[in-house]
């Protein structure tokens, strides 16, 4: 290793780039800590960038059942940096679970709607 360096971020800002130049001075030695006079310096830059984050996804993004004979339905679930937070009008552990991510909605919640029911919750 020749060098470690550690930058501080200063500010927020993304997708910034900030030149890294040298200062006039500091010492480099070899192994057995002799100066070496011969270095050269190069400037350069540093730009952080920070990915966007995706919007996650389902699949399968629809499912059909039989009213009355509905099996689980199983979404896996890609977060893409996002967390689930739930399904609006269901009650996690009775109409559906989660582990990790996949999400199994019941079959006894299912058979409880409506043949020709459409339902929207992703």
């Amino acid at each position: 290793v020749f060098a470690n360096i550690k930058f501080n971020l200063k500010s927020t800002a993304q997708n910034v780039t900030t030149p890294v130049t040298h200062k006039t001075g500091g010492a480099f030695g070899d192994g057995a800590m002799n100066k070496i006079n011969n270095v050269t310096k190069t400037d350069g830059s540093v730009t952080i960038s920070v990915p966007s984050t995706l919007n996650p996804s389902i699949t399968p993004v629809t499912s059909t059942f039989v009213q009355g004979a509905a099996a689980d339905i199983t979404v896996t679930l890609t977060p893409n940096g996002n967390t689930f937070k739930g399904i609006t009008g269901l009650v996690q552990g009775t109409n559906y679970t989660v582990s990790g991510n996949t999400v199994v909605i019941s079959k006894n919640y299912l058979n409880t709607l409506t043949a020709g029911t459409k339902v929207t919750y992703f």
